[in-house]
């Protein structure tokens, strides 16, 4: 069974703006959240929401996410986003580079459109084209996927994959001495 908050009963409202709301909105997602027993996506279910404005974005539902992949062991998703929703979206990830992860999710947990929305930079996006390629990979596994095309190290390759989890959109998961990372969605 899919973890999914379901934001339009949480938030009792289908317009969510303001940061000040936002921030309000992150202090009830916080004390919803559980801690997970090992890493998984969190579906935060947008139906019913008419439109998420940039700010409310900005102030409660990035910080939420950062918090979840820190604290929780959980990779934020967000579920059945509207399209005006996308554009004040896109108005706060683009001047920073960075992306969340969005899909449709049904009633019966059934994803589907899973894809990043936002900026990746080219390596970022290289890197995470070859986890999903690879389904699981490490800092190694790349190094030596990559060894005649690019001569980034180990360290580089591990700073990539870090990047990749603060965005929330790989799972890492430890393995020995060491990390493995996985996509957090299988992507359409």
């Amino acid at each position: 069974m899919a973890y999914r908050i379901n934001i339009f009963e949480l938030a009792g409202i289908s317009v969510l703006s303001g940061a000040t709301r936002g921030q309000q909105f992150l202090s009830k997602l916080i004390s919803t959240a559980r801690r997970a027993g090992q890493p998984e996506p969190l579906f935060l279910d947008f139906a019913g929401i008419d439109l998420m404005t940039s700010s409310f974005f900005r102030a409660g539902l990035l910080p939420f996410r950062n918090y979840c992949v820190e604290k929780l062991g959980l990779y934020p998703v967000l579920a059945n986003i509207s399209e005006d929703t996308l554009d004040e979206i896109d108005l706060v990830l683009a001047p920073i580079r960075d992306a969340v992860i969005l899909c449709r999710l049904n009633a019966k947990e059934r994803v589907s459109e899973a894809r990043i929305f936002g900026i990746l930079d080219e390596k970022q996006r290289l890197t995470f084209e070859a986890v999903v390629e690879a389904k699981e990979a490490d800092a190694g596994i790349l190094k030596h996927r990559f060894r005649k095309s690019d001569e980034i190290g180990i360290t580089g390759w591990n700073n990539r994959l870090a990047a990749l989890v603060a965005k929330g959109l790989l799972i890492e998961t430890p393995k020995g001495r060491g990390k493995v990372y996985r996509p957090v969605l299988e992507l359409s």
